[in-house]
């Protein structure tokens, strides 16, 4: 039976082979965990049940966003957030969810990011 030839490990810069098949030489082996999925990505509702989720949210919140809202501006909401994140103890309930703006979505991101968390 035929062997494959090895591969360079898959870590930027390195030029070590690998034969494994595992893509990563010995040296960065833990990077192999840091390209996993995030995670609560597995968590998230996906494909049909998830667009009705959003549509559902969209009509709730009346295509506006509540962010905007709450400041006294009227915004077209684009994306549905989870106003308590999975990581944070956060459920995919609709009570746990409302439209943003992409502006707000951003910087309510950022926020998150900046105070340790979404990787």
């Amino acid at each position: 039976m035929p062997v494959s030839p090895p591969k360079p490990c898959r870590h930027t810069s390195c030029g070590k082979l690998v034969r494994d098949g595992s893509g990563y030489c010995a040296t960065h082996q833990s990077d192999r965990n840091r390209n996993k999925r995030h995670g609560s990505e597995g968590r998230r509702k996906t494909g049909r049940r998830g667009v009705e989720d959003r549509e559902r949210i969209r009509r709730r919140d009346n295509g506006l966003c509540q962010e905007c809202l709450r400041h006294g501006r009227v915004m077209i909401g684009t994306q549905v957030d989870h106003v308590i994140a999975f990581e944070d103890g956060g459920d995919d309930s609709d009570e746990n969810k409302q439209l943003l703006c992409d502006m707000c979505h951003s910087e309510k991101s950022r926020r998150e990011r900046a105070a340790g968390r979404g990787r």
